[in-house]
């Protein structure tokens, strides 16, 4: 295992922090199960969460760079940004297969 600096160790707990939420780990499987962009409301009805909810982890997952956006019109699409995300949250699903 390669040794890591402290700086880039808390930068790595701060990153796998992002996915002890549930709700937040709802909303990114969600988005890379998709496989297009989605606006709040479509994440909201899919997941029967409300939309403030929603636009809450959605600033939290875009501030840390998780989630990328674009505005079409009124509405603002988000996707997956990160390509890491993809593999880290399978590895995930595959422990816990596993485990059953």
């Amino acid at each position: 295992m390669e040794k890591i600096d402290i700086k880039n160790l808390k930068e790595m707990a701060n990153f796998f922090s992002l996915f002890s939420d549930a709700t937040r780990l709802k909303i990114v499987i969600f988005l890379l199960n998709s496989g297009e962009a989605c606006c709040v409301n479509k994440i909201s009805e899919a997941l029967g969460l409300n939309q403030p909810a929603v636009s809450q982890q959605m600033r939290i997952l875009r501030n840390a760079g998780i989630v990328t956006y674009r505005r079409e019109g009124k509405f603002i699409r988000y996707t997956i940004s990160d390509p890491f995300v993809k593999e880290i949250i399978q590895i995930g699903i595959n422990r816990f297969k596993e485990v059953k």
